[in-house]
């Protein structure tokens, strides 16, 4: 595949994850007795099964392994910075983090960027998590978590023994994610 039909196709999946994103958040379901928000296909089998393996570098550009965080509870957010629900929730993780990381919790951040674009964002939000970057091979991570369409923001939980015990398309209020968090530590 020659580099401008990769091109185009990259831009595709960017477009449809940003109209996604957007699409989510203006249809964002109240969180008190409301239905669970939309799954993707290939999401509900995520459920129990192991996590995938991954390496992404990290915003200073060093390759970082999902397995530096076994033992761990761990949160895997899809987002980017032009998502407007993503820049949302982001707050209410680096309150979670500092709040719950020293009972083995651990945010990764998995940005659908170049790490160099990242760097003023996370100054300014303060975020105490890392922060791993890229474009064609999150999008092809985010697939491999059950994350079909490239909707963003999208987050994993994984359990310390390794099996993802929750999905969630679209944003992620903290109170709900400590509910399903603070069992796990």
């Amino acid at each position: 595949m020659n580099r401008l039909a990769r091109f185009a196709g990259f831009s595709f999946l960017v477009a449809a994850a940003a109209f996604g994103g957007f699409m989510l958040a203006r249809h964002r379901v109240p969180d008190a007795g409301a239905p669970p928000p939309p799954s993707l296909p290939g999401q509900a089998q995520m459920l129990g099964q192991p996590r995938p393996d991954f390496s992404l570098p990290d915003t200073m550009g060093v390759e970082r392994s999902v397995s530096e965080w076994d033992g761990k509870v761990l949160v895997l957010n899809f987002w980017a910075t032009w998502c407007p629900p993503c820049r949302k929730e982001i707050p209410e993780f680096v309150a979670l983090q500092d709040r719950l990381g020293d009972r083995g919790l651990q945010f990764v951040g998995i940005a659908l960027q170049r790490p160099e674009e990242l760097g003023d964002f996370i100054r300014e939000t303060g975020m105490n998590y890392p922060v791993l970057a890229g474009e064609i091979s999150v999008v092809r991570l985010a697939e491999s978590y059950g994350n079909a369409v490239g909707v963003l923001p999208y987050t994993v939980i994984v359990d310390r023994a390794g099996k993802i015990v929750f999905v969630r398309v679209g944003p992620l209020p903290g109170a709900q994610a400590e509910e399903v968090i603070l069992p796990l530590l």
